[in-house]
């Protein structure tokens, strides 16, 4: 009897001992997207343009891939697109 009172107390102080830990968690930051569209073909290598544009960003505080989503698409030519 006095085994599972004792028991139950501590669980009971345990939880509330937790219950503040579990409380102050961060609120997820929102992720904010930019649709990023270019003529032509995706570039293989280095792109002056693009390394620009994300530099001037990274300036500004918008880190791609923390604060700040990029979806990129490209007309390969196709300008209807």
């Amino acid at each position: 009897m006095w085994c599972s009172a004792i028991g139950w107390i501590v669980t009971l102080t345990l939880s509330l001992l937790v219950t503040p830990l579990a409380a102050e968690a961060q609120p997820a930051s929102k992720v904010h997207r930019i649709g990023y569209l270019g003529v032509g073909h995706p570039p293989s290598g280095p792109n002056v343009y693009l390394d620009a544009f994300q530099e001037g960003l990274r300036e500004l505080g918008w880190m791609e891939g923390q604060n700040l989503a990029i979806v990129y698409r490209w007309t390969e030519g196709q300008f209807e697109r």
